[in-house]
Parts: structure tokens; sequence; C-alpha cells
């Protein structure tokens, strides 16, 4: 969209009357176009302008910007050199003025270069000695009532970038002399009454950026030629009556924004290069006859897309779930189809609606209750009412200049005038809003004749004299499909703002689905009294049959009633068999339930059925990831927050007992380098924990699937993430925990690559007072610690191990376990002792960082991963130990980062002495085991080692 007017104003007037008149303040406007605007002013009946002063002094009231949305300026240039030394208006912005009349011809005669005449109460054809106006740039009529056929003498202004003409009543087709403004920019033609088609000429506006049209009448023509408009952000072509397929170039404007070709009858499939409009924020396909699948590239590679009320034909294709549930973009299943179809058995069928569109419940009398109606906030919105026997759905964005944040309901800003003692009083207080399209659906009805009763009042527009008093507010009511009353206006029907006003329709209901649709068709306005308030408005909706709703017979429920009787003498076993069974159960969900009440947890709960609503019912299209635990879900929560939800497999050999164990452990870690648990859930012998989701996945994907571009700063900020985050479960929280698990696989990453560990399903308690852990042994191979691989022994030092391989894996992009095996190489272990000992360590790092990384960093974090891989588990540091080396605080990085350096050469008798030393220093007395004193008294030395030849 254009520039706010009123800023243009400050910076022109600002060049013009303090450059040009400081060094021409004697010049004056020339006396023809003085005389013109008199007489302009006088047809306009503008009695404001004061001729006493001149109009290009800058004095008087010639330029007024008290209100940024009421202008009444005038702009001169007076730096022209004799004889045309005299000053001339070259811009005129007379908005929201309240002006009458036609527009005057003495206009042709002045150098305009803008002219912005939006929304007064201009009305006539247009004169063609406009076309006498060859300066002219910018053209803005917008929400006025001129009439007539747009003058051929327009096709003159061949320097005009800007034209909006929407909202007026105008006749005729769209004239072909469109095609020579060839310099436009943008063209603006909502609900002008223009009729179709597009002309053909129209393709010669290569410079288009946004071609806005809607609400044309006449014949259906095809899709205009526009594949050279490669400049085009803008195009909105709703309701022109464009037919046939969608050609496939519209994928090839790449620098689109939004395209609105809603309510057309456009055919044939939806073309697969839609995909390729990555920049595109708003898509609306709606009300069209697209046949065939749903292209799902294209619908996940944007945000806000409405595709409903279409003809898709392989079902196959289509996403099951909810409309309200993925991506904020309004898809779904049954947002497909033209109806909604009923799934409820006719018990369940209902015959009353009350909503309260826009606001909360809302209880009117002991039968009348309105529903709340609250959610949905997006340009593109379906979401289902409390019980699913209703729903709605919102389509567009708001041109708003003024805000970033569209809001879709609103409450009174205008007086009410409705009786504040009636319980229906507080209905009209909010109100829904919708850009484009506002659709109530009316679900599992049963059939019959209903009485539908829409509630409305302008709660925005006043009937004042303020500027808010300029607004008008027209759109379409349809009722199943039909057209009830066009051009509906809130505040004319009601007979001025805040005053309530029912449109009654009866209603026949035949396939126990009802809509209700109303439409904005380009009529009103849409930049009065301020952007973003235009378009459909409804306050409330209620739906009552005309007839009296069947009734449950009372003989059938007495048969019914014997029956069960008998049915339960005779299957008496049965019954107390299915009795017990059903009490074990409870026994066992009590047991649970005080467990986990037990446990103090820091975390929350969930139920299975939002879990399942979350995930659309552990549907695989969201699985990603599986264990031997059971499988990782992603879901969305109905407030928008993504979550990861473990699922324990009834295969799993994790019981419920180690399930509320690992629950209890994981509700009390907090740190930055840990995934969050949110809750859980223990409902109908399922066992579920609920994550935070992290968009990058696991590190192992990163590093050896997708392939994620890790710049050597990453790596080494992952590196020291994991080290933190095991210093933190071993060192420093409440509980010691030894994971047992720590692979790339297990390291899952969030936004901005930072590491966070996760799958705390094999992890063990480790209290203080024991030194080790005899247990089964549990975890992945080629990341087990020798001594716990093959005795069971388990100590904090394992998952040092399993740290020492992870990384090695980050420096060199290579999986430990899925090295190819050569010689005597087993795996990404060995080929670093081989390379070490030939003194060419630096060769494990991958090859995809070339040279863009430290290679003194890189022979730090590698040593330290040798030393953390040492058989001997007393032979490693402790984790804190090694978040020091990687944080370069402890004073052996240059010893480690020597390519001659070896963890198993005689050096590291110096190293670790010195490491031990420095650290007994620092943290107390400490009591060193077996291994260590028989080092500590031992004399140190150093061995010459024949260095080896780099392959």
């Amino acid at each position: 969209m254009v520039t706010s007017h009123s800023m243009y104003f400050v910076i022109i007037t600002t060049l013009l009357f303090s450059g040009i008149f400081e060094s021409c303040n004697t010049t004056k406007l020339h006396d023809a176009e003085v005389r013109a605007l008199k007489e302009i002013g006088k047809k306009m009946k503008k009695k404001d302008w004061d001729f006493s002063k001149d109009p290009c002094s800058g004095k008087g009231n010639w330029i007024v910007n008290t209100n940024p949305l009421i202008n009444s300026n005038l702009t001169c240039d007076c730096s022209f050199h004799p004889p045309n030394s005299s000053c001339h208006v070259i811009a005129m912005i007379l908005t929201r003025n309240c002006l009458t009349g036609s527009i005057p011809k003495e206009w042709a005669s002045m150098r305009l270069e803008k002219l912005n005449l939006e929304g007064n109460r201009f009305s006539g054809p247009i004169p063609p000695e406009i076309g006498k106006l060859v300066h002219l740039e910018e053209l803005f009529l917008s929400s006025n009532s001129f009439t007539a056929h747009l003058p051929e003498q327009l096709g003159q202004l061949k320097n005009l970038t800007n034209m909006w003409i929407s909202d007026n009543e105008f006749t005729g087709q769209i004239p072909n002399f469109i095609g020579n403004l060839t310099k436009m920019v943008e063209l603006e033609m909502f609900g002008s009454g223009l009729d179709g088609p597009l002309p053909s000429s129209t393709s010669a506006l290569t410079s288009l950026v946004n071609l806005q049209i809607s609400d044309l009448g006449g014949k259906s023509s095809s899709f205009p030629p526009l594949q050279n408009m490669k400049s085009l952000k803008i195009l909105e072509l709703r309701r022109c009556n464009i037919y046939g397929r969608l050609p496939k170039y519209i994928g090839d404007m790449t620098s689109l924004k939004t395209l609105d070709l809603s309510f057309n009858h456009l055919t044939d499939k939806i073309p697969s290069s839609l995909a390729n409009l990555k920049l595109a924020d708003y898509i609306y396909l709606a009300g069209n006859k697209f046949t065939g699948g749903v292209p799902n590239s294209f619908i996940e590679s944007n945000k806000n897309i409405d595709i409903s009320s279409n003809n898709f034909t392989l079902q196959s294709s289509i996403p099951r779930g909810d409309c309200d549930q993925v991506n904020n973009a309004y898809k779904g299943y049954p947002c497909y189809f033209q109806h909604l179809p009923c799934l409820l058995p006719k018990r369940k069928y209902k015959y009353k609606l009350y909503i309260n569109c826009g606001g909360d419940e809302i209880k009117v009398d002991k039968e009348k209750t309105y529903e709340a109606n609250i959610e949905g906030q997006r340009p593109t919105t379906f979401v289902y009412g409390s019980d699913k026997h209703w729903a709605f759905s919102s389509t567009g964005h708001f041109m708003n200049d003024l805000t970033e944040v569209d809001d879709y309901t609103v409450s009174n800003t205008s007086t009410l005038l409705a009786n504040a003692s009636s319980p229906s009083f507080v209905l009209y207080k909010t109100a829904r809003i919708s850009p484009l399209l506002l659709t109530y659906y009316g679900l599992c009805l049963g059939n019959g004749e209903y009485t539908v009763s829409l509630h409305f009042a302008e709660i925005i527009f006043t009937s004042d004299s303020t500027f808010y008093s300029l607004g008008k507010r027209v759109f379409d009511i349809y009722v199943q499909e039909k057209l009830m009353i066009k051009n509906f206006n809130i505040k004319e029907a009601a007979g001025g703002s805040g005053k309530p006003i029912i449109k009654t329709f009866v209603v026949n209901v035949t396939n126990h689905n009802l809509k209700i649709s109303l439409r904005w068709a380009g009529k009103g306005t849409t930049t009065l009294p301020i952007r973003g308030v235009y378009g459909p408005m409804i306050s409330a909706i209620s739906v009552e049959p005309n007839f009296k709703s069947p009734e449950h017979d009372d003989k059938k429920n007495i048969l019914l009633i014997v029956g069960i009787i008998v049915a339960a003498v005779i299957l008496i076993l049965a019954i107390i068999t299915v009795i017990i069974c059903l009490w074990r159960r409870r026994c066992y969900k009590n047991a649970m339930d005080k467990e986990l009440r037990g446990l103090d947890l820091q975390t929350g709960t969930f139920t299975l059925r939002h879990i399942k609503a979350a995930t659309n019912n552990f549907d695989a299209a969201n699985k990603i990831g599986e264990g031997g635990f059971g499988s990782v879900y992603k879901g969305v929560l109905s407030e928008g927050r993504m979550i990861a939800v473990k699922k324990l497999s009834s295969k799993s050999n994790q019981g419920s007992r180690e399930f509320v164990n690992e629950l209890g452990m994981i509700s009390s870690l907090q740190h930055p380098n840990l995934v969050k648990l949110y809750g859980s859930c223990v409902e109908k012998k399922q066992l579920i924990l609920v994550y935070e989701y992290l968009e990058n996945n696991c590190l192992s994907r990163a590093l050896f699937g997708s392939r994620l571009k890790l710049e050597w700063p990453t790596r080494k900020k992952i590196c020291l993430g994991i080290a933190k985050g095991l210093k933190f479960l071993h060192e420093e929280s409440a509980i010691k925990i030894v994971h047992r698990d720590i692979k790339a696989s297990n390291v899952l990453l969030d936004d901005d690559l930072n590491a966070k560990i996760s799958d705390f399903g094999l992890a063990k308690l480790n209290d203080d007072e024991n030194t080790h852990i005899n247990t089964r042994i549990a975890g992945t191979p080629g990341y087990m610690a020798p001594e716990y691989a093959m005795r069971g022994y388990l100590t904090e030092k394992a998952d040092v191990y399993s740290f020492g391989v992870v990384a090695l894996e980050i420096v060199s992009g290579k999986s430990n376990s899925n090295v190819k095996p050569s010689e005597n190489l087993e795996c990404l272990l060995d080929q670093a002792y081989v390379l070490q000992d030939k003194g060419c360590l630096l060769d494990l790092v991958d090859p995809v960082l070339d040279s863009a990384y430290s290679k003194e960093e890189a022979m730090v974090i590698l040593n330290v991963a040798l030393l953390c891989t040492n058989t001997s588990p007393a032979l490693r540091p402790k984790m804190s130990q090694v978040v020091s080396l990687l944080e370069e605080k402890a004073a052996m990085k240059n010893l480690l980062s020597d390519p001659n350096f070896s963890a198993v050469n005689p050096k590291l008798k110096a190293l670790r002495k010195f490491f031990w030393q420095s650290e007994a220093s620092t943290s107390g007395p400490r009591t060193t085991d077996n291994v260590d004193a028989d080092e500590n008294s031992s004399k140190d030395e150093i061995v010459e080692v024949p260095e080896l030849e780099c392959e």
C-alpha cells in the first residue's frame, strides 16, 4: 500500500515551504489557479478556504494537519523559472471532508501531480477534462458515489502510478485504455461497480506491484494474461467471474505476498507451481471449483491458506484431522468440502443453537444460553464450538497500515441504544468481524424448518459529527448458499449506530447442516475512520425449530430397561467377572494417582483427550522418532504451543513403577541444556510424557541425515552445551543422575542450535554415598563404557565415556557405529587413536568445514574426547573438568592443543597429576582411588615417542 497521506504532506510541506519559500518568499500562486480554486471551492461547497491569504504562503487554513485522519492540504511548487516563475499547486488532498457535488472541471487548468478525494460524498461522472492533468501521478477517488463510465480521456494520464477507485457506483466495462497507463504501480478497484472482464491490454502494465480488483459484474472470462507482471506483490481478483484453469505461471510470481482468487469459477487442479510462493503470507482460493487432489507441499509451505468450498475429488490427498489444529492454516479434513458430514447418532442431534459472536458465554434466560465465541484470531481460521454442534470460519486480513496485529473481535465504541435492562443487551456489546468472509455452520441439526435470527448492531461507526461517523459498512448475507440480503448496511437498516437490529429467515435444513455466510463485496469504506474496521460484522446468532423437537418414547425406554435387567440376570457371572476386572483396574489407577501425588511434581497433567487432539490421534504423519520405549509424536496444543509426546509402548520393558520414578526424577530438573518436561498423562493404561518440541530435531539428524550446515562455532557450542548438561546431572542437581544413554540421537537442537539432552528413559539415580551401581545393562552399543557394557558397573564416568564418543562425532561429522571398517579399524574411536599416534589427529575434522575452523580449538576437543574415552573410568575426567577445558578456563589448553600430544603416551601422567591437583586446590581435600595413588607416587617421566608420518 502507499505511504500514509499525512506523512506524505509532512515531508512535502517541509521541503517546499521551508526551502522554496525562503528563497522565493515573494512568489505567489498563479492568478489563473487562484481563480480556479475559488470556483472549485464554490462548487464543492468548501467554505473554509481563506483567500485573503495566498494559498501558497503556508499561512491561514490552507494546510490543516490537526487530525491525521482528516486532511485539507494544498502543496505548492514555487521553483519554476521565468517566464513561469509563479507558484503552482501540485498536490491537493481533501480526504474525509464530507464534500459533495461533482468534480469541478476547473481542476484541469492546474499542474496537479497528486489528487486525493477519498472518503467524501462526491457523485456524478468524472469530467473528461481530468484527462488534461498530464502531470498527474496519483489519483485517489475511493469511497465516494461516482457514477457513469470512466472517461476515455483518463487514458491520457500516462504518468499515473497510483489509481484507487474502490467503493463507487461506476457503470460499464473496465476500459481498454487501462493498458496505456504503463507506469501504473498500484491499481485498486474493490466494489467499483464496473463490469468485467479485465481487458487483455492490462498485460502491458508490467510495472504493477499491487493489482486489487473485486466484485466485477458482466460476462465471465478466462484468466487474464498477467505473466509479464514479475513485480507483483499483491494480486487480488476476488469474485471477478473468472473461469477455467489457474495458469501455472502464477507460481513463477515469487515476489507475491498476497494472492486472493476466491469466489471465481476456477476449475481443474491447483497447479503444483504454487508451492514456489515461499514469500506469500496469505493465499485465498476458496469458493472455486478446483478438483483433483490437495497439493500438500503447497499447503505446508505457506502460513495462511483458505482452499475451502471447492470440489476436491482425490480424498486420499486430503490431510486428516480437525481444521483448527495445523499450522494456523484453514485446513484439515472437513474444511475441504462444501458440507461437513454429521457423524453423530440421531439421538445426539441438536435442535437449537445460540452463539454470542465475539463474546463470552451469556445466559439470557432459563432456556437460552449463548455460547462463547472468542477463539480464532488468525487470517484463516476454522474453529469448532464447545460440543462440535457448530463451527465458524473466518477468511482474510485487513488492509491495515496503522496496526501490526488484526483484531477479529471488537467491543462497542458507540453508545448502545438498546434497553439496558434487557437480558440480551450484553449481546450487542461485542461482535465478530472479518475482512472478507465470515461463515457459521450448524452441525448435526435435526432436519426440518428453522427460524434463523441474526443479531446486528453497528458498534464501531457512530452517528455523531466525529470522523467515526464517516465509516460505511456494507456486506452480503447468504443462508444455505442463497443470497438473502445484498449490500446490507447495519447502520442504515437499524436507523443509526448502536441500535440493535435482528434479521430473521425461515430455512429448511435437509442434510443436518446449516450454513450462514457474511461476505464483503468490496463496498463501503476501507480506510474510514481508520483502516482495519470494515467487512462483515455480527453480534449473535440464534437458531430455533419451527416444529416440536422429537422426544424419547417412554415405552421404548421401559422396554430397554427390562431388557437390560434380563440380560443382567442371564449374564450375572460375566458381570461379576467384569466388576472384578474393573475393580483391579481402578486399584491400579488409584495406586498410580497416589504415587504421582506423592512425587510433588513440578509439571502439569494432561488428559488423553487433549493429547489425542494435539497429535491428531497419534497420526503417523506426526511421528518424529521411535525407540525401544515407544514412539515420539509432535503435536499442537489448543493455545498453539508445539509439544513432543513420548508414548510408552506396550511392548516396552519399562514398567509403570519405572515410569513414575522417571517422571518424578525429570520433573525437578530445570537446566538450559536439558529438554523441558511439560507434564504427563496416565490414563487408560497409557503412560505418556509431554516435552517441549524442538524444531531442529536431534543432533544425529543434523550430522548424518539432513546435514544442517553446522559451522565450527556451532559445533563447539553444541559440544559445550552437552558437557554443561551432564555436569548439572552429575554434580549440580539436587538428585545425582546417570543418564546411561548419551548419544547423538538423544541430543536435541533448538531454533538457535543449542544442545538439550533428552530421553531419560534409562536414567538412574546415584546417591553421593554410592561409589557405583550394579545394574542390568541397557544402552546403545558403540556409546557404552567398557566397564558398564561388560560388568554392569555403572558410575557417572559411563556418561563421560559416551560424551567422548559424541564429541568425536561432532568434530568429524561421522557416526561411531557406522564408520566403514578398514583393516583393523572397526569404529570412529579406533581411527582417532591411530591418527593421534601418527600426529595427524586433525585429519579427523569434518572435511565439510574445509579450513573454516580453529585448529587449536579442534585439538582441545579431540584430545578431551580421547581423555573421556579412556578404558579406565578412574582416568576419565569429571564433567566439570571437561567444561573447564572446553571453556579454556583450565591451564592444560596449550598441552591439549599440541598436535604431538597423545592421551595414551607418558605425557598423560604429567597432565593427570596437574589436572587432579588443580581440582584439589580449588575444591578442597579429595580422596584418590588406588590407580591415582599409584600414579601420584611414581616419578613423572617424559618418554620420546617416534612420530609417524601422516598418510
